[in-house]
């Protein structure tokens, strides 16, 4: 696992840069995990052509690039300890589905600057040709 790809959910997350906001990794909450983490769905890279077309396929808005450097370096750069993680987590339906990961316990104010974090880190917006 070295880089994932986020859908983007909303055309109103993109800017006029084609870079995404903060709210482009917006966790699901609900759903209820008992380890203290909510749930930012990603689709991992470990087969870069098939993910890219199946993410693209899935989300016409497009999709961007994370990689697992940049989530640990927002990591380090916050000082929470495992404040994000990332997981594999396949389902029948799609076999390069996974999570990044966010701590659920901690203020919104500082969810929003994780989520902000993730979406400077990210790539520029990845649109099918």
């Amino acid at each position: 696992m070295n880089s994932c790809l986020r859908g983007i959910h909303k055309a109103k997350y993109i800017t006029n840069i084609g870079k995404v906001t903060g709210e482009a990794f917006t966790a699901d909450n609900r759903i209820f995990r008992g380890d203290g983490y909510e749930e930012i769905s990603v689709n991992w890279e470990n087969d870069v052509d098939d993910v890219l077309s199946f993410t693209l396929n899935s989300y016409p808005n497009g999709c961007v690039r994370v990689t697992v450097e940049a989530i640990n370096q927002i990591n380090r750069e916050l000082e929470i300890f495992k404040m994000l993680l990332y997981e594999e987590s396949k389902e029948d339906n799609n076999p390069h589905h996974g999570n990044i990961l966010i701590q659920r316990d901690h203020e919104d104010r500082i969810k929003r600057m994780t989520y902000s974090a993730l979406a400077i880190k990210a790539s520029k917006i990845i649109k099918s040709t």
